[in-house]
């Protein structure tokens, strides 16, 4: 009787709490630097997120960045469950674990996830200036000088680090990988001349690509973005589903066997029209899938929002419903679909647990499968 009475006591008093919420400022911890996309997409997203959580209702961004999100990850997890400490949450900190497993938080046992946000792709780019001009060309020059070519990523475990990872081993090449301490410092780096090449997310890309700094060879979505052009240079023709030669394809290793789970994708022959629309005298950008066939070269980046454990169900479902609301305003969805992300909010904060579970199967498939390419 006491001990019911106490876990009356305790749920009456989280009830209490929740119908208070917020009556204070709410945080919104990211766990990457100031300027790049997840910290656009963030500060866009906050500034709707504060009205549809109630009149005077505050939210802030605050940047830990440190470790490729860990740092952030782990303050978080031990913060008060009240839902004035939320985290961008990201399919980085997913590959992390699975990479890492002495890391000290778990994704899916430290947070309460609320909804998946979008999801954006990676984009593969090199220097405006580099000999490479399509993915066959990196491959072949990874192949003919192994360890020397290398790429930058945002730190370990990153997307850019999973999908350099995931190149390398699907057509079986010798880079060298190199972690830098936020995903803002990927671009620089190639423009520096530092690394070969790399993956930054599309948000981040995008206005690289655009002003002509950096040169985009590929993305690692399932689809080709509108944000990313192909232009058509000196008058000619540009294939709608660019693909290397057959000549350049039998120089490019088999693929090891897919150890993702997917849905089966069409090859660029099949592709509708839509997919390779015409933008005037361009095409867009294609994806990996389309060049080299693999259904382990999909790799979208996510981003979610997501609570200590322990959160009250009801405050999660306040910033749950919040988020829909703000995500009502057009010119939100636009600014974030400007650059490449692709919204897409979960239908509940159980179906975003679901997902993170299957997003955690497959990573830790993919990271044993990097792991053993690396050690053959």
């Amino acid at each position: 009787m006491a001990l019911a009475a106490a876990g009356t006591g305790l749920s009456r008093a989280a009830q209490a709490q929740a119908g208070d919420f917020p009556s204070r400022p709410v945080r919104l911890i990211v766990p990457f630097a100031a300027g790049g996309g997840p910290d656009l997409l963030a500060r866009a997203m906050a500034v709707r997120l504060a009205p549809a959580l109630g009149t005077g209702a505050v939210v802030f961004v605050e940047n830990i960045v440190g470790a490729g999100g860990i740092v952030a990850a782990q303050n978080v997890a031990r913060m008060a469950p009240d839902g004035y400490n939320l985290l961008m949450g990201a399919s980085s900190h997913m590959v992390q674990k699975a990479m890492q497993p002495s890391v000290k938080f778990d994704p899916q046992k430290d947070f309460a996830p609320i909804s998946r946000i979008g999801l954006a792709p990676s984009i593969l780019v090199v220097a405006a200036d580099a000999p490479y001009r399509s993915v066959a060309d990196l491959i072949a020059a990874a192949r003919k000088n192994p360890g020397t070519l290398n790429y930058a990523s945002g730190g370990v475990g990153s997307a850019a680090h999973l999908c350099g990872a995931a190149l390398a081993v699907h057509s079986q090449v010798d880079v060298v990988h190199v972690p830098y301490k936020g995903s803002v410092e990927i671009v620089p780096a190639i423009l520096a001349g530092a690394v070969h090449f790399a993956f930054p997310i599309a948000s981040t890309a995008a206005a690289h690509v655009q002003s002509g700094k950096v040169r985009a060879l590929a993305v690692t979505g399932a689809k080709r973005l509108a944000a990313f052009p192909l232009v058509s240079r000196h008058g000619s023709d540009v294939v709608g589903c660019a693909q290397p030669s057959e000549r350049s394809a039998r120089r490019i290793a088999q693929p090891i066997p897919s150890v993702l789970a997917s849905d089966a994708t069409p090859r660029c022959a099949s592709m509708a029209s839509a997919d390779r629309q015409m933008i005037g005298d361009a095409t867009l950008v294609p994806t990996l899938l389309e060049l080299l066939g693999a259904s382990d070269l999909v790799l979208d980046a996510w981003f979610g929002l997501w609570a200590p454990a322990g959160t009250p169900v009801a405050i999660v479902q306040t910033v749950f419903k919040a988020l829909h609301r703000a995500f009502e305003d057009p010119a939100l969805r636009k600014e974030i679909e400007d650059t490449g992300t692709v919204v897409g909010l979960s239908a509940s904060p159980q179906e975003f647990t679901g997902f993170m579970q299957a997003e955690a199967a497959k990573f830790e498939r993919l990271v044993k499968a990097a792991q053993a390419g690396m050690q053959r």
